[in-house]
C-alpha cells in the first residue's frame, strides 16, 4: 500500500488584512521654557554642558514632527568656547549629529517628533571647546522651531549664562582599538553566525573617576535592524542589551546604573549580535562622534569628551581626532545565499508498492541561508539493487514541498544499470531556512520484492544554474 505522507494537509492562507490608515498630523505645537539649571561653569573640554531646557506639547489631534531648532549662541563670549551644539532628550540621549555654529552664531539641530497630546523636553547643551576664553560668560538661545503646525508660544527662549573655566581639571578619557575588534573585514558573514563587529578600548585619565552611562554605536552600513538579533554592548566584561534609535541608525545602550571606573582603568567595549538575513548587505557598526561615548566625572560631575586618533580622515580600524566617524570600524559583508541538503530524518525508509503513483523514492532537508536560491537544474542520483528493476522503472517523478505542493516534476528517470539519474529542469525557489522535500514517483513492475532503491544529490555538483533571487549571484 502507499505510504502516508509525513505532512499535514496545509490550512489554508487567510487574506491579507488591510494595511492600518497612517497617524494623523497634528495641527498645533506649543513651546514653552522648562526649568534651565543654575548659572555655573563651562569647563573646557566638557560635553553637554546643560544650558536651556525647552517643553515641546503637541496638540491632541496627531502627531508634531520638529525638522529642526535654530539655536543661537548669546551672551558676551565668542562661539570659539563651542566645539558644537547638541540638543538632548528627555531619557539622555543626543538628537541626530552635533552641529557647529555658524557664521550667524547659530545652528540647526536635527529632528525629532512629539506624539500626539504629549510633552517632550529637550536640552540645548555645548561641547566647550578645548581652547576657550576662560571668564567670558555665554548662553545659548532657541530663536526658531521648523514645524508645519502652528507654533504657541514666545521665543526666543534663553537658559541659563555659565562662565567658560580653563582651569578646572575634569575627568579624561582617551580611545583607542580594543582588544575584542575583529581587526579585520569580514568579507563572507554568514547568516546565523554570533559575531563581533567592533571593539574599542577607553582608558580613564588621572583626574578622578568616571560613570559611564551611555554609548551608541552608528551602524552604516547597508544591513537594516531585521538583519540582525540580539545586538548587545558589552562593557568591561558585562553584556547590556541595546535600543535602536527612530531612523535605524544608532544602536545605543544605557546601563540602568551608571557604570563607575577609577582612574588608569583601561574598559573594553564591543558590540556583537547575530546575522540572520541581509545578503550581500555590509553590517558597520562606528563611533560617529566623540560624544556618542557618554562619561561624566565622579566628583565634578561634568560630562567629559572623550580624545582618540590623528588628524584627517581614519581608515578602517582607525579614530580621527577631528573627522566622522570617530572611530572607523571594520565592514563587515553579510555573504550571498548558500544552499544545502542532506537527508531528511523525518522521512524513514518503508514499503512501497509496484505500480501506484506518488511512492516516496527519498527524502532531503534543504537547508537555505541569506536570500531565497533560484536553481535551474537538479540531478538525484538513484542507486537500486541488482535485479531487473532500474531507474528507467521510476516514472512520473516529482519533488514535493512540505505543504504537499510539486515543485518539480513530473519527469521520468534514467539509466539501466544500478545507477541512474532523476532530472529537473524546471527552475525551483527554494526559501530562506529548513525545509523538508520529498521525492515521488511510480515504480514499474521490473522492480523485484524486496529490492533497495535510494536517492541521494549533492547540490554543489549536480544543482546548476544556481543563484540568489535578491543578488543574483
Amino acid at each position: 500500500a502507499p505510504a502516508p505522507s509525513p505532512f499535514p494537509t496545509p490550512s489554508p492562507t487567510p487574506a491579507p488584512g488591510t494595511p492600518p490608515p497612517p497617524a494623523p498630523v497634528g495641527t498645533g505645537l506649543t513651546v514653552a521654557a522648562g526649568t534651565h539649571p543654575s548659572n555655573s561653569l563651562a569647563p573646557q573640554s566638557a560635553a553637554r554642558v546643560p544650558f536651556t531646557v525647552v517643553n515641546f506639547t503637541a496638540s491632541s489631534d496627531g502627531d508634531v514632527k520638529v525638522n529642526s531648532l535654530t539655536v543661537e549662541r548669546t551672551g558676551l563670549g565668542s562661539d570659539s568656547n563651542f566645539a558644537d551644539l547638541v540638543a538632548i532628550d528627555e531619557n539622555g540621549d543626543q538628537i541626530g549629529n552635533a552641529k557647529t555654529l555658524n557664521s550667524a552664531h547659530q545652528v540647526k539641530t536635527s529632528g525629532f517628533t512629539v506624539k500626539a497630546g504629549t510633552t517632550k523636553k529637550v536640552t540645548v547643551a555645548g561641547n566647550m571647546g578645548s581652547a576657550a576664553n576662560s571668564g567670558e560668560v555665554v548662553s545659548l538661545s532657541l530663536v526658531a522651531v521648523d514645524t508645519s503646525a502652528k507654533v504657541n508660544g514666545s521665543l526666543p527662549i534663553t537658559g541659563s549664562s555659565h562662565t567658560v573655566n580653563t582651569t578646572l581639571a575634569i575627568a579624561t578619557v582617551s580611545v583607542a582599538k580594543g582588544t575584542y575588534d575583529p581587526g579585520a573585514s569580514d568579507t563572507s558573514l554568514e547568516v546565523g553566525t554570533d559575531k563581533t563587529f567592533s571593539g574599542v578600548q577607553l582608558t580613564i585619565g588621572s583626574n578622578e573617576k568616571v560613570k559611564l552611562e551611555s554609548l551608541r554605536f552608528n551602524q552604516a552600513g547597508s544591513a537594516g535592524r531585521s538583519d540582525l538579533k540580539d545586538i548587545k554592548v558589552n562593557i568591561a566584561g558585562t553584556d547590556y542589551v541595546t535600543t535602536i534609535s527612530d531612523d535605524d541608525k544608532y544602536y545605543i545602550v544605557r546601563p540602568a546604573t551608571p557604570v563607575e571606573f577609577d582612574k588608569g582603568a583601561l574598559v573594553q567595549v564591543y558590540i556583537k549580535g547575530t546575522v540572520i538575513d541581509g545578503s550581500a548587505r555590509t553590517v558597520d557598526f562606528n563611533l560617529d562622534e566623540k560624544t556618542d561615548v557618554v562619561v561624566k566625572g565622579s566628583n565634578f560631575n561634568y560630562y567629559v569628551t572623550v580624545s582618540g586618533g590623528s588628524a584627517g580622515a581614519a581608515g578602517e580600524g582607525s579614530l580621527s581626532s577631528d573627522t566622522q566617524p570617530f572611530y572607523n570600524a571594520y565592514a563587515h559583508t553579510i555573504s550571498t545565499g548558500t544552499v544545502n541538503a542532506e537527508a531528511a530524518s523525518s522521512v524513514a525508509a518503508q514499503n512501497v508498492a509496484e505500480n501506484i503513483s506518488n511512492e516516496v523514492i527519498g527524502g532531503f532537508a534543504v537547508e537555505v541561508k541569506g536570500e531565497e536560491i533560484s536553481v535551474g537544474k537538479m540531478i538525484y542520483h538513484v542507486q537500486t539493487g541488482t535485479a531487473a528493476g532500474n531507474t528507467a522503472d521510476l516514472t512520473s517523478v516529482s519533488l514535493y514541498n512540505e505543504n504537499g505542493k510539486i515543485v518539480a516534476g513530473p519527469v521520468d528517470g534514467s539509466g539501466t544499470g544500478p545507477n541512474g539519474t532523476v532530472t529537473f529542469t524546471d527552475t525551483v525557489i527554494f526559501p530562506i531556512g529548513k525545509a523538508t522535500y520529498i521525492l515521488k514517483g511510480k515504480y514499474g513492475t521490473d522492480f523485484a520484492n524486496n529490492e533497495t532503491v535510494q536517492a541521494s544529490t549533492t547540490p554543489s555538483s549536480d544543482w546548476t544554474t544556481v543563484k540568489g533571487v535578491t543578488t543574483g549571484k
